[in-house]
């Protein structure tokens, strides 16, 4: 049975090169880890995208919450009133500052 040989050779002009089997390998394990490390770099910042994108949505439900809970709460007080009290300019300036927030 023929050996395999454990050296490839090339020559071109009087330039000559010459690769072992384990330098090949080698090369193909740098490469591999490259392109590891990349995927894993293109990763993390998908993930940070995505994670930012998620904070401004609750960020943005959050004031929308604020808001119906104040509006909630001017409502609140507006029905809480009698209709002598809602004549009253006093009151309805209370529940509209209570509802603002104040």
């Amino acid at each position: 049975m023929p050996e395999q040989p454990d050296e490839i050779e090339a020559q071109i002009g009087d330039k000559r090169l010459r690769i072992r089997g384990s330098d090949i390998l080698g090369m193909i394990n740098m490469l591999a880890i490259g392109v590891m490390i990349y995927g894993g770099f293109q990763h993390v910042q998908a993930a940070k995208e995505s994670d930012n994108a998620i904070a401004q949505a609750i960020r943005e439900q959050n004031g929308t919450q604020r808001e119906m809970v104040r509006a909630q709460q001017e409502a609140n007080c507006l029905n809480r009133l009698t209709p002598e009290q809602k004549k009253v300019a006093d009151n309805l300036e209370f529940c509209k500052q209570l509802g603002r927030g104040r």
